[in-house]
């Protein structure tokens, strides 16, 4: 079923406000601007649910704007803002669905400042599906292949919706969920996306932000303008708030170098044959508390290979069991030939005594090219360790930093 093309506006059903119908027929389901009511676009607009509460994300994009993207004019009708959290934070997104009389459908998405164009796409893709949790749980998957064009793992995450409104072409509720596993290649990505319902591989493309918010009729649409961030005179209490929170940051690059040390080798570079493993290493800790950190080197050739590592103490009570993935791969494409060199991996442990640890190395799987099935040959596995490492100076100063620009626009937001 599809809606009335004549129709071009309604009055929504539940607070009788005026809402555009912008969206071509393929629109299913509109969500009303002012009380939140979705609307069943294919049966005369009738009230399905309210999302009541919700928080209104900041875009200087809005319902209705037109502009083209790659000489092809389209419309914003529909606005979403997703949020990703994990241990390490929160991250959130604005998505602005667009829609073309000519092309179909796309989105427009502001993260961080960078505008983020996104098609589904239905092309060949090598391999046809990555699975969003399995890359996940490794962090890691193998690349994939789109036109002849290599694109590497960027990313995996899950993603909740907390704000909808406008019109799509399936039915958006706050709380829907989706998976997503990201590869890259420079500033273009392809996506595989999985929500309950459905899959779908999308292609993006990164905007210049000015030009392209400018395309759609922005008028301040400078590059300074973030997300959270306004324009207002900040007042008097901004130099303090800088002041206060520059004096943070240098705290903790005066602590963090204080609290480092100077590294020294504890095991010399060890080599085991194929033939020799699996094998164990005693590795001499002289110091508890020393940041210990183990280097390893597989000799791989055009494949990959997993190393078990198992590290126990003095006492032969167990430390960690870890895997590391090594590789080296060589070819050509249309960019010409390239290298992608991971024969190197490190480990990083904090001894709680001193005395002689046992690490136990083993390499369970090998094999060719960029694929997961095993059979390739077992390399040589070179480990070595040293002891006392210090953090390196340019991460404390770009903690630094951060905790400045941290600081001053938290302020902004506040003033905002």
């Amino acid at each position: 079923m599809t809606r009335q093309p004549e129709l071009r506006s309604i009055d929504c059903p539940n607070c009788g406000a005026g809402l555009e119908i912008l969206g071509g027929g393929r629109v299913t389901t509109h969500v009303c601007g002012y009380c939140g009511s979705a609307l069943d676009a294919l049966e005369n607009y009738k009230v399905l649910a309210r999302f009541a509460n919700m928080q209104r994300p900041f875009t200087p994009l809005s319902i209705g704007m037109e502009g083209k993207l790659g000489g092809v004019p389209f419309r914003v009708i529909g606005i979403l803002e997703e949020e990703e959290r994990d241990d390490e934070g929160t991250w959130r997104w604005v998505d602005h669905v667009l829609y073309s009389p000519t092309h179909g459908y796309a989105w427009l998405t502001l993260e961080d400042g960078e505008l983020t164009w996104t098609r589904r796409f239905r092309k060949a893709v090598s391999p046809s599906w990555v699975d969003p949790s399995r890359a996940a749980a490794e962090e890691r998957a193998a690349p994939v292949s789109v036109g002849g064009e290599r694109f590497n793992f960027d990313e995996a995450y899950a993603s909740r919706i907390i704000f909808v409104e406008g019109e799509f072409t399936w039915r958006p509720a706050v709380g829907d969920t989706s998976r997503t596993v990201s590869f890259k290649r420079g500033t273009r990505g392809v996506h595989f996306v999985e929500t309950p319902t459905e899959r779908e591989v999308e292609t993006s493309e990164r905007l210049p932000h000015g030009p392209t918010l400018k395309a759609f009729g922005v008028k301040d649409a400078s590059d300074d303008l973030r997300p959270g961030t306004t324009r207002d005179d900040p007042g008097d209490d901004g130099p303090y708030m800088i002041w206060v929170s520059g004096l943070c940051g240098a705290a903790c690059l005066i602590g963090g170098l204080a609290l480092s040390g100077m590294s020294h080798t504890i095991l010399p570079a060890t080599t085991f044959t194929p033939a020799e493993l699996p094998a164990e290493v005693e590795i001499p800790v002289d110091g508890p508390g020393l940041l210990t950190r183990i280097d390893l080197e597989g000799q791989v050739q055009s494949g990959w290979a997993w190393i078990e590592l198992d590290l126990t103490d003095p006492e032969d009570q167990p430390v960690f069991i870890a895997g590391r993935e090594v590789g080296y791969y060589t070819g050509r494409d249309s960019d010409g030939s390239w290298t992608e060199n991971d024969r190197s991996t490190t480990v990083t442990f904090r001894p709680e005594t001193a005395g002689a640890y046992t690490l136990a190395i083993a390499v369970d799987e090998a094999g060719l090219g960029e694929g997961d099935t095993p059979g390739g040959p077992i390399p040589s596995v070179t480990v070595s360790a040293s002891a006392g490492h210090r953090r390196p100076f340019w991460l404390f100063l770009a903690g630094a930093i951060l905790a400045t620009v941290a600081g001053w626009q938290a302020y902004r937001r506040h003033q905002s």
